[in-house]
């Protein structure tokens, strides 16, 4: 998500606001920081807000997984409202019917999610669901065939919450059973570390690589034969997508069963979501056909489907004000919404709050 607010305030038409209590990982006067932090009062950060925006005067305000409307809606200045949807939260249905009155359109970032999200809202028009490809600069040359050893990769945060990293243990005494040598390089890292190296402690067939960018990361990853995706839910991952374009194979959790796939799935490489001898059974299947997996015959199609520039332009049509005006109608948002939350909140119970949207009660704990 952070990468895609960089591109569009690198576009240059385009602002920010954001709530954090330290500037973002990029620098443009384009962003307004609130500096805010967890006991901040959404009173101040209100105030905060109104002088943040003042001089902006969008027609358009696009809110990232929906976080901040309730704080800000009815100061918002712009005609129009957008909640992106970036990821299949476990609350999602409820999340996304309670966010519904808040805003005029909703952009789904992969067509699983943008299938559930009309499905949802029946009494939505679909003309005001939108959906784009996720912005990633792929390489325009074609990647070498995979060579070499049986290397099952994964990209990512090393959590338990979402990425499910404890499931890996599991996941490799699957393999062990159903696969001859074999090696599982983890590319990132997180709190889940330490326990996991615990856990796996004597295994010589892992390899923690650190994060890695750039050169270094596309040179390691065609070396992989294989991209191993554990989760409890996701969006549409970048590393899914650069990936694909190298070559590999994904091993994806299967999250919008008969749902239309992101470009590069195949059913063949779906599994039921935590079932890690499941996963472990589709890489076997394809060892056992004794030939590597072949490069997708869409790898230019992949790189033109998620071209930045394209991205751009898609997003500033979908959601022109003009555009956005002359869609099929329904009752104002304005008239539909819950009451705001309360001043004397604060920003840490407000991140509590939308814990609990996207959670439920037990993952307020569970995502702390």
């Amino acid at each position: 998500m952070q990468r895609m607010i960089r591109l569009h305030l690198e576009a240059g038409d385009e602002a920010a606001v954001s709530f954090r209590d330290e500037p973002l990982e990029y620098s443009d006067p384009t962003c307004r920081v609130l500096s805010c932090d967890a006991a901040s009062l959404v009173r101040r950060i209100r105030k905060r807000y109104l002088k943040a925006v003042e001089s902006l005067s969008p027609d358009v305000s696009v809110y990232h997984n929906c976080w901040g409307v309730e704080l800000v809606h009815y100061l918002d200045p712009a005609r129009f409202r957008v909640g992106f949807l970036h990821s299949d939260f476990p609350r999602f249905p409820d999340m996304l019917r309670h966010f519904a009155p808040y805003f005029h359109a909703f952009v789904n970032i992969n067509p699983g999610l943008h299938h559930k999200s009309m499905e949802l809202l029946p009494d939505w028009p679909e003309e005001r669901f939108v959906l784009l490809n996720s912005p990633v600069e792929l390489p325009t040359g074609l990647p070498a065939p995979v060579q070499g050893p049986c290397i099952i990769g994964i990209v990512g945060r090393v959590k338990r919450e979402q990425k499910r990293l404890d499931r890996l243990p599991a996941f490799l005494d699957a393999c062990d059973r159903l696969l001859g040598q074999y090696e599982v390089h983890i590319l990132g890292s997180g709190d889940y570390e330490s326990q996991l190296r615990s856990r796996l402690k004597g295994r010589t067939n892992i390899r923690y690589m650190g994060w890695l960018e750039g050169a270094a990361y596309r040179d390691t990853i065609r070396r992989w034969r294989y991209l191993l995706f554990m989760s409890d839910y996701e969006g549409t991952p970048l590393s899914l997508i650069e990936g694909v374009h190298a070559g590999l194979r994904p091993v994806y959790p299967d999250f919008h069963p008969g749902a239309p796939l992101p470009a590069g799935l195949e059913p063949g490489n779906l599994y039921p979501p935590g079932d890690m001898a499941a996963a472990a059974r589709l890489i076997a299947d394809s060892e056992g056909g004794g030939e590597l997996v072949p490069l997708p015959s869409n790898h230019m199609e992949l790189a033109r489907m998620h071209d930045p520039r394209s991205y751009l332009n898609r997003f500033h049509e979908q959601l022109d004000p003009d555009r956005l005006a002359s869609l099929p109608d329904f009752a104002d948002p304005a008239t539909r919404v819950h009451k705001p939350f309360p001043d004397w909140g604060t920003l840490g119970l407000y991140n509590m709050h939308m814990k609990r949207l996207r959670f439920g009660w037990t993952g307020i704990i569970r995502h702390a």
